[in-house]
């Protein structure tokens, strides 16, 4: 039987599907047969067979069962895999998340009228950390910038109302009956005098209140500062009583230039005398000076006046103040001056800044960036 099936061929081979006794069940059928008829006539005494059918069949149920139960698990353990990922992804999302809502329940708290509340500052060094501390830097920079408004405005207010209240009191004295012409021109000028200013607070008002890219105005000029300096004091201060004050230091030599404007830088210059003027006693220089440096120059206004409380050197660029002692004095003045002076040197890319101690006087010295003098280096 061995060396007949090893001579054999297959003939023909099929499955098909049947049913017996209520199952399924999937036949399969070989036929062998054997390319030689004479071998099976040989004088072998075992008997042989030119053709040999196979048939095998097995049931299908326990293969489908076992199919079904396969797709059932695959689904089932699809659905748990998606479920688990659903509820783990959204748990790391919230936890991931977490500080970014905590920031956002901060900044809901955040009002115009109170804001002293920052951000929370998550502990992990990341980019919500770094964001977080740069936005609460903004917020101090707000709030910095809102304290200074607020006494800024009413400062405003009050010295914006003092001249209107002045004048409209004046006029409506002026009003109840008939004047003589005299005190009708005495109401006048004081009207005048409240007007002007009333005008030069507004002024000064605007100005500060420009925008820092605003106050950088175009049109800049080349100012040759020794002879400007020397106009100035001829046009501006040779008719007033303390000219003869005015001491000016030893000219530098060459020609200094710096780009700015001649009329606001007037009156930054004059501010800066003003206020020497006003907080010093007649008859005590105020020494004037252009000091060349390598890469700048610094004009200075010194007086020999009542100087500045050390407790007061960092406010008194600030728009209305005015130190204690001065209001205690009666001495007048809104104490806007210094603050346009500082935004004008500010504007033509500069720097101001003061020395001074009671009772020995005031250094101002505003420092301009050089201009190079054409046909140098």
């Amino acid at each position: 039987m061995p060396g007949y099936v090893k001579k054999a061929h297959i003939e023909s081979a099929g499955r098909t599907n049947a049913t017996w006794d209520g199952d399924h069940w999937r036949v399969v059928r070989r036929t062998l047969r054997h390319p030689s008829p004479e071998a099976v006539r040989s004088a072998d005494t075992r008997k042989r067979y030119r053709t040999l059918v196979f048939v095998t069949a097995w049931p299908v149920a326990p293969v489908h069962d076992t199919l079904r139960t396969l797709a059932w698990s695959f689904v089932g353990v699809s659905a748990v895999m998606w479920v688990v990922a659903g509820i783990g992804g959204r748990w790391v999302c919230r936890r991931a998340l977490a500080p970014v809502r905590r920031m956002t329940e901060s900044a809901k708290c955040i009002m115009a009228d109170d804001l002293g509340w920052r951000l929370h500052v998550p502990f992990a060094r990341d980019e919500l950390h770094d964001l977080a501390g740069a936005f609460n830097g903004l917020l101090t920079r707000l709030q910095d910038s809102f304290e200074r408004q607020r006494p800024f405005t009413g400062e405003a207010s009050h010295q914006l109302r003092t001249p209107l209240t002045a004048m409209l009191g004046q006029m409506e004295v002026a009003l109840r009956r008939d004047r003589e012409p005299d005190e009708c021109r005495r109401v006048l000028t004081t009207s005048v005098v409240q007007a002007a200013r009333l005008r030069r607070i507004i002024e000064m008002l605007l100005f500060l209140a420009r925008a820092d890219a605003d106050a950088r105005m175009p049109g800049l000029e080349e100012v040759e500062l020794t002879r400007w300096l020397s106009d100035l004091l001829a046009e501006s201060w040779s008719g007033h009583p303390r000219f003869t004050d005015l001491k000016v230091g030893a000219p530098v030599d060459g020609s200094i230039l710096i780009l700015a404007q001649p009329t606001l830088l007037a009156h930054a210059f004059n501010n800066l005398l003003d206020n020497a003027v006003k907080y010093s006693d007649s008859g005590s220089p105020i020494c004037i000076e252009i000091v060349r440096e390598p890469d700048a120059v610094v004009i200075v206004v010194e007086d020999r006046g009542r100087g500045i409380a050390t407790e007061d050197i960092d406010r008194v660029f600030d728009p209305f103040f005015r130190a204690n002692e001065v209001k205690r004095a009666g001495i007048g003045g809104v104490g806007l001056g210094l603050a346009v002076t500082a935004r004008i040197v500010t504007a033509f890319g500069g720097g101001i800044g003061v020395k001074g101690r009671p009772g020995g006087g005031s250094r101002f010295a505003a420092r301009f960036p050089c201009h190079p003098v054409r046909g140098n280096p």
